[in-house]
């Protein structure tokens, strides 16, 4: 069995890649992930999260390798960085509260929280209060700093368990600062596609293609599919398929 196996927030989930629906079963079958996974003949395992933050991909990365992953099995990770402005919270354990979408392998009590978010979306109050306090939650070169040591740990992870690799980012691209400079020298860009160019992230790429968003910044299925033939070409490029 060869595996699929995709990581990233909405964008990855295929939120509104119908038009409507923000995660069911059928933005998962028919976003770009499960569309190079039928290209390719790779069975999907889709553990994106709508309104993930890196923390939640990072996480969740090592979360399948260690507790969920058919070592014997052969698998290609396709892995799509976010943006900076999110953190992940937790229900608490004894709570009746879930976040619940669709996917494989997702923790069902991760909240996800976004600057912006609607309170209502929040089933606990004292995660509704911490909206007050984003800017003293969620701080911009810190999030830099921790996107640059997380994908250059999960890079040093994977090649160093010979899993072929795949990454991008989806909704904006990865500051360089003073602080993560050296670490970000050290990113594989034949692996990490353009990880440093705005123009060249999902949101953007797509729109200069002339492809129209919808009004929650997703894009249907003829952006998934121009997608999705960009990511195969770099496949392709690295003999992966």
């Amino acid at each position: 069995m060869k595996y699929l196996v995709a990581f990233g927030c909405s964008h990855t989930n295929g939120s509104m890649v119908d038009g409507v629906s923000g995660s069911s079963a059928y933005t998962i079958a028919n976003g770009f992930p499960g569309m190079i996974a039928q290209k390719y003949d790779y069975h999907l395992y889709n553990i994106s999260k709508p309104g993930g933050s890196n923390a939640y991909i990072h996480r969740s990365i090592v979360d399948y390798i260690t507790n969920h992953m058919n070592k014997d099995a052969e698998h290609l990770f396709l892995i799509n960085w976010t943006s900076r402005p999110r953190i992940e919270l937790r229900y608490k354990e004894g709570s009746a509260h879930k976040h619940d979408t669709h996917g494989h392998f997702t923790d069902k009590k991760s909240v996800p929280f976004t600057v912006g978010t609607n309170p209502a979306l929040f089933f606990d109050k004292d995660i509704q209060k911490l909206l007050n306090f984003t800017p003293y939650l969620i701080n911009d070169e810190i999030e830099s700093q921790r996107w640059a040591t997380w994908a250059y740990g999960i890079q040093c992870m994977l090649e160093n368990l010979n899993i072929p690799y795949l990454m991008t980012n989806t909704c904006e691209a990865l500051p360089v600062i003073p602080t993560n400079y050296d670490i970000t020298k050290k990113l594989n860009t034949k692996k990490y596609i353009t990880p440093f160019d705005t123009s060249q992230t999902m949101l953007e790429f797509l729109q200069n293609k002339g492809i129209k968003k919808t009004p929650c910044w997703h894009f249907q299925k003829d952006g998934h599919k121009l997608w999705a033939k960009k990511l195969c070409k770099h496949l392709e490029d690295l003999s992966y398929v």
